[in-house]
């Protein structure tokens, strides 16, 4: 399940207590009003604290339904299937996965994160995607000297903005033969899987 998934999952755990809650609250109003009319003699109950509770927990209620109706149930899933986290993998290893969702102008594209050097280096191509979803991308982890140490394969769905960028990186990188990585990918990358792994 994806951060997608996870936050609808939530949204609706959160709208189930606060359901919950309102209704306990409701009934507690109700119950003090029926026992003020019944009971004329007997001071008035104050149940300023049930209404309170009773219209926050309602407000917290409708405000994750409208999250859970917000959520693109449609979303993106990207998943790396041939390698798990705390692997050993060699300096040249070909990563495999599965997706659905894919918009058609957006790709998956790995990033080797170097703890080494602290840099990020998108790989050269983005992944080659089959129609059932699956995918593969031949990555490099690291130089010769890198055995034993550790490194994080990031799986990123591109938009435009992010293939460009990471397209300009490498046309660059290419140009002066000099792969120095990135400081940071952008905010705006969507990263839907980070493992970290260890050189053979």
């Amino acid at each position: 399940m994806g951060v997608t998934g996870f936050a609808a999952v939530a949204a609706i755990i959160v709208a189930l207590i606060n359901l919950i809650i309102a209704i306990i609250a409701l009934m507690k109003v109700i119950v003090e009003k029926k026992s003020a009319r019944t009971h004329p003699e007997r001071p008035k109950p104050p149940a300023t604290r049930w209404k309170l509770m009773f219209w926050i927990s309602s407000f917290i209620f409708v405000l994750s339904i409208v999250v859970i109706l917000w959520q693109p149930w449609d979303a993106s899933e990207i998943e790396i299937t041939n390698i798990v986290e705390g692997d050993s993998v060699s300096i040249d290893v070909v990563v495999k996965g599965t997706s659905k969702n894919i918009p058609n102008d957006q790709k998956i594209w790995l990033v080797v994160y170097s703890h080494p050097v602290k840099r990020f280096y998108p790989q050269d191509n983005a992944a080659d995607m089959q129609v059932n979803g699956n995918w593969s991308s031949r990555c490099y982890v690291g130089i010769d000297k890198d055995v034993g140490k550790r490194f994080d394969l990031i799986v990123i769905l591109a938009g435009k903005d992010v293939q460009r960028l990471f397209s300009e990186y490498l046309k660059e990188a290419k140009a002066k033969e000099a792969w120095l990585g990135l400081e940071a990918v952008p905010d705006y990358a969507e990263v839907h899987q980070r493992i970290t792994v260890f050189r053979k």
